[in-house]
């Protein structure tokens, strides 16, 4: 068993080998104004005998100084010694000079520090020893360790505070209580409030401090308070509350806490000496939950279908009412370029600028510290040369700090660069202007004031946002930060009339700031707020603006293609496609070119309820339906809405753009729809009408009449003519119909106006129209000058306009007249009149009255219409008898004329009248009816080839009756011809050739391609062929008046033309 006595022993001696030697200076108490102040030096050592030691002490404050050291209790022979080191610090020696005894072991006090104390009425002064250096008996240094000491002189006083809580806007109170063993007499001291979130609303004593007064005064970042007696009273020593605080939590203050802090504190006694502050305790006020800034800016976009997204700008923090602005700029090589301005947005007030020339050095930095006013600004850099600041004659720049964050930075700009900020929102962007017309001139002579120079419009350089966040305020020369509390997300919230109270519908990241909502109804509209959720969770701030939102259906528009001759109409269906209900609607069409009419327009079944209208102004085609009544909706649906009939109006072949261009739908409940179209074409294809009047042989002195003839495919309700001449030699007398028809209704007259003879033929019914078909209309009746020089052919020149009952014109051809004055060298004539079968082949003889030998002989013969061809041209009579020749390319030419070239050789056709040759013709394998031929240029030589006076005139009138037949010379190509009549209604004939025995169809298609009809599907033997197409489709239904393509396909041939059905 292990004695444990001896345990004990093995204790107690470790214990005393562990025990260290320690010097320590003692901690002393003395009255006020004490001339001599003691502290002990005190030294345990327990294990060692000591023969000497030395320290540093620092006097802290140093208002009190040692003026005597003494050695204590020390075996005879000690000293001790002092010198000051530094303000507030000396260094203390103890040691034995004269033998070599040693401070024994166990010992107490062995020096006395005596300090001078008789200014100081109160105090705590700290004592600090440092570098402790003990020695033994052998001068060797014994391990020590050291304690500081403390001096407490007179009477001190203690301050205090304590906490409360309350929100923004609520009031706290914070009581100042004072622990003081010495009557005091007054005090002075600052309360700072970290962060700035608080304003003393009232101060007020306490039973302490009855008789006090109170006075405050506001010093920026806090508030200096003094409490003093005027009837000289006092606060008797004790320990309590002497002043009541109230604060008022300001609106903006965040949640959490707010350390309130006394600074700068005096406390007196009562006959003005101050007491030594032995404690200065902080205060705190708990805000909660605080200011919690909601979002800003949100925004609700109407007009989608079944969703309505939301954005919104997150909080900012409060916005400080003043920002430091700093402005940088480094120079170029030309600094007297360069100019700068700020200007506020607010009432565009300057806020600080340069001119040009004020900056002098270059390659220089200058620098613009500013304190500007928050709110939005602009800064603008110039450079009046129009190069920047860099890079082409130094590195120059430019930099904008706003609150010490670089914002903007820049200097490869050209005539200027702006930088539009705002302080309160944070965003700012940058845009860049240059010179539309550069200075020519070297940068060493350019003065702008010589120079008239425009700015381009701005162009996009940069975007962005200015954190705000790092509020602060100063505390001598320190910063105290303000603290941004963390928003943990945000709530949205949503209303609407039927559920009028705000129901949270999501919850969203800190991250996100966009949210859309798809649990709506299209058309109903939905009102929105959104709140910031900061951390802790349920810290929720209030709610940003209130916007509203309205989701509505997105209707499609569309409108049929259509096609119609000019002059004639078509019907455009206009179709919407929608789901909810449509209460009204309101459509604008545009045509472009303006190449259509719209006329009026027609309900369908699904506008039975509506009252429609069609308008139609510069172009633009205007459709509007109102309900008939209250109760009256358009149902869902996709068919046809209207039908609006349309004339095309054109002098020109055209294809015309159909496109919705503006429309305003409103379902039920008056809410305006979105929509989208679908654009259409219109063809517009136009027939050539022709007017013709043959050439004329007259004299000078003489009336003559001109027969006007007519070629039209399209029903004629007014011609109007302006016919003039050279030298005004031919004038008009009047004008008289034919009988070509009942022209009962019409008006023909005539009128001189100066050089301009203006004939005027107009259906005064505007019902008896001039029928598609050829013939001789009226005759103008005309008189030739009695001056008028002979021998030469005198033009008449006519303007022309034909148009339909609606007085729409249409493309006209004129075969004007020339009018031969005295008797031509060489007078060619036509003048018969007969009928021929559609399968018969006729002669015309032209004839020649000459009075010189004709050699040569050039010619062109129309057809108006182009509806013959000629076979054959045969010399007869004269120019038979004299061996007379045609070129091998006499004949019809490509454009369905017939070219005439007769020679002789070696001899000329005599002088005399009678028929040269004749023309052998046979109809086009088109439906029959009238035609006519006439003169083109007619040019003829003598026999000695020298051009003679030349005129050819009349005109040869031919009825074609129709035949239908197979047997026909074979074609030795295939052609499709084109349908005659055309226009047509209800019939059309089609005819064809086919030069073998093939596999043919014939093929009736619409403008879109869809196929209406087969006329033929079958194998056939050469020939032409005739088929009749009663305007219906495969079905037995009749088409619509349109446009169609008729198409003929064989083996290795295929061909297509258009044809125009008309109602």
């Amino acid at each position: 068993m292990i004695n444990k006595n001896i345990i004990f022993f093995i204790s107690l001696s470790l214990g005393t080998l562990s025990a260290q030697l320690s010097v320590s200076l003692g901690n002393v108490e003395y009255s006020g104004y004490s001339s001599d102040i003691e502290v002990p030096v005190i030294i345990n050592n327990p294990n060692n005998s000591v023969s000497g030691l030395q320290f540093d002490l620092m006097v802290d404050p140093d208002i009190i100084s040692p003026f005597n050291v003494s050695a204590y209790g020390s075996p005879d022979g000690f000293t001790a010694d002092m010198n000051q080191l530094s303000t507030g610090g000396y260094r203390f020696l103890l040691f034995n000079a004269g033998n070599a005894s040693s401070i024994p072991t166990n010992s107490d006090t062995i020096m006395v520090i005596h300090f001078n104390g008789s200014s100081i009425p109160s105090a705590v002064i700290d004592l600090e020893m440092s570098d402790l250096t003990v020695s033994d008996s052998a001068g060797a240094e014994l391990t020590s360790t050291s304690s500081n000491g403390m001096i407490s002189v007179g009477n001190v006083v203690g301050l205090m505070m304590n906490s409360d809580s309350g929100d923004v806007s609520e009031l706290v109170h914070i009581q100042v209580s004072m622990v003081n063993n010495g009557t005091v007499g007054g005090l002075q001291f600052d309360l700072l409030d970290v962060p700035d979130n608080l304003s003393i609303d009232s101060l007020w004593t306490t039973e302490r401090t009855d008789n006090f007064t109170i006075s405050s005064t506001d010093i920026g970042v806090g508030t200096r308070v003094i409490m003093y007696s005027t009837s000289n009273n006092d606060v008797s020593p004790g320990n309590g509350p002497v002043l009541n605080v109230r604060y008022l939590v300001n609106y903006n203050a965040y949640g959490g806490d707010v350390f309130i802090s006394f600074n700068e504190v005096t406390v007196s006694d009562s006959i003005g000496g101050v007491y030594w502050i032995s404690e200065l305790d902080t205060g705190k006020v708990t805000v909660f939950p605080g200011y919690m800034e909601e979002p800003h800016n949100l925004i609700a976009v109407s007009g989608l279908d079944a969703e309505v997204p939301l954005s919104w700008n997150p909080p900012l923090g409060p916005v400080p009412p003043t920002v430091p602005l700093t402005i940088e700029i480094l120079t170029d090589g030309y600094p007297g370029e360069t100019s700068w301005d700020l200007t506020h947005v607010d009432g565009d007030s300057v806020v600080a600028s340069i001119f040009t020339g004020e900056l002098v050095d270059t390659e220089t930095l200058y620098t613009w510290d500013l304190n500007i006013p928050s709110g939005g600004h602009v800064f603008t850099i110039y450079d009046s040369y129009g190069d920047g600041i860099c890079c082409g004659y130094g590195e120059g720049y430019y930099r904008l700090l706003l609150n010490g964050t670089e914002i903007a930075s820049g200097g490869e700009f050209e005539a200027s660069e702006s930088v539009t900020f705002n302080t309160s929102d944070g965003r700012f962007n940058i845009v860049e202007y240059s010179y539309l017309n550069s200075p020519t001139i070297e940068k060493d002579l350019f003065n702008i004031d010589n120079f008239d120079l425009e700015l381009s419009t701005p162009f996009f350089v940069n975007a962005g946002f200015i954190d705000l966040s790092n509020k602060h305020k100063t505390l001598n020369n320190n910063f105290l930060r303000t603290r941004t509390p963390d928003v943990s997300g945000y709530n949205l919230y949503r209303s609407s009339a039927d559920s009028p109270d705000y129901a949270l519908i999501a919850s969203v990241s800190a991250d996100e700031i966009e949210y859309t909502d798809t649990d709506v109804v299209n058309g109903v509209t939905y009102y929105y707020y959104v709140t910031t959720d900061y951390t802790p969770a349920g810290t929720e701030s209030g709610p940003s603006n209130i916007t509203e939102g309205t989701p509505v259906e997105w209707v499609e528009l569309s409108i049929s293609d259509g096609s119609a001759l000019s002059g004639y109409t078509d019907t455009l269906e206009i179709s919407i496609n929608n789901e909810a209900e449509i209460g009204f609607f309101y459509i604008e069409i545009s045509d472009d070119p303006d190449y259509i009419i719209a006329e009026s327009v027609l309900q369908t079944d699904r506008t039975q309820n509506y009252t429609l209208s069609v308008t139609e102004t510069n172009g633009v085609m205007v459709v509007s339906a109102f309900p008939n009544g209250s109760n009256v909706t358009l149902s869902s649906g996709s068919d046809p809405v209207c039908k609006v009939i349309v004339r095309g109006a054109s002098m020109e072949p055209a294809y015309v753009d159909l496109d919705f261009t503006f429309a305003n739908i409103e379902d039920y409940n008056g809410v305006e729809m979105n929509w989208t179209g679908d654009d259409g074409d219109f063809e517009v294809s136009v027939e050539t009408q022709v007017l013709a009047m043959p050439n004329m042989v007259v004299d000078p002195g003489e009336g003559f009449i001109m027969p006007l003839m007519i070629s039209n495919s399209q029903p004629v309700s007014a011609i109007q003519l302006s016919m003039s001449s050279q030298a005004n030699y031919i004038t008009g007398v009047t004008v008289v119909s034919s009988n070509y028809m009942d022209f009962s209704d019409w008006y023909f007259g005539g009128n001189q106006d100066g050089s301009d003879y203006n004939v005027i033929i107009t259906d005064l019914t505007l019902n008896n129209p001039i029928m598609p078909g050829m013939g001789h209309i009226a005759d103008i009746y005309l008189y030739m000058d009695a001056s008028t020089p002979t021998g030469s052919s005198h033009p008449i020149n006519v303007d022309k306009i034909v148009a339909d009952a609606n007085s729409i014109g249409m493309f006209t051809e004129m075969i004007s007249s020339s009018v031969f004055v005295g008797t031509p060298m060489a007078h060619f004539s036509i003048d018969t009149s007969f009928s021929m079968s559609g399968s018969a082949v006729r002669t015309i003889p032209v004839y020649l009255d000459n009075i010189v030998p004709i050699s040569v002989f050039e010619m062109t013969l129309m057809d108006m219409p182009d509806g013959l061809i000629v076979t054959s041209v045969n010399p007869v009579g004269r120019f038979s008898d004299v061996g007379g020749l045609f070129l091998d390319n006499t004949g019809e030419d490509e454009d369905g004329n017939c070219f005439i070239f007769g020679y002789t050789v070696g001899t000329a056709i005599p002088s005399g009248s009678g028929p040269i040759f004749e023309l052998t013709i046979q109809r086009k394998n088109t439906f029959g009816g009238q035609l006519g031929m006439f003169f083109g240029d007619v040019t003829a030589r003598d026999e000695n080839t020298n051009e003679v006076t030349v005129c050819g005139s009349g005109y040869a009138m031919l009825s074609v009756a129709l035949e239908l037949t197979d047997s026909f010379i074979i074609p030795n190509q295939y052609k499709l011809y084109q349908n005659y009549p055309n226009p047509f209604n209800p019939t059309t004939v089609i005819q064809y050739d086919i030069p073998n025995l093939s596999q043919v169809s014939l093929t009736i298609y619409d403008l879109s391609g869809r196929q209406i009809n087969q006329l033929v599907n079958d194998t056939q033997s050469p020939g032409l062929k005739t088929i009749v197409w009663d305007g219906k489709d495969v079905m037995g239904n009749r088409m619509g008046a349109g446009v169609y393509i008729y198409q003929l396909k064989s083996d290795n041939h295929i061909e297509s033309k258009k044809m125009i059905f008309i109602k």
